[in-house]
C-alpha cells in the first residue's frame, strides 16, 4: 500500500515511528530535514541523479553578466564534496 505524507517531515516521522518501511525522497530535501531531525540507523541508497539546468532569458537586465557570474560560481564548486557532505 502506498501512503503519501503531507510533508517531508511527516514522511520521516512515519519512517521513524515504524509506520513506513521505506521513503523515496530527493537527497537534498532529505539531508536538510535529517540535519535537524535525525532518524537513528537510517540507511539510504541513491536510485539515480538528475541533471539541473539554469535557463536565463537574454531579455533579463544584465543577463550576460549574471550568467557569467553563475557559471564562474558553478565551476568553483566541488560537486562531489557537496554530495558526500549530505
Amino acid at each position: 500500500m502506498n501512503v503519501v505524507a503531507g510533508t517531508h517531515a511527516a514522511a520521516f516521522e512515519m519512517l521513524k515511528k515504524g509506520r513506513a518501511d521505506y521513503l523515496l525522497d530527493y537527497a537534498s530535501a532529505a539531508a536538510d530535514l535529517l540535519s535537524s531531525h535525525p532518524v537513528p540507523d537510517l540507511k539510504s541508497t541513491s536510485m539515480g541523479k538528475l541533471e539541473i539546468f539554469l535557463v536565463l532569458s537574454k531579455a533579463y537586465p544584465g543577463a550576460q553578466q549574471l550568467m557569467q557570474k553563475l557559471e564562474d560560481i558553478t565551476r568553483s564548486l566541488d560537486v562531489e564534496e557537496i554530495l558526500l557532505s549530505r
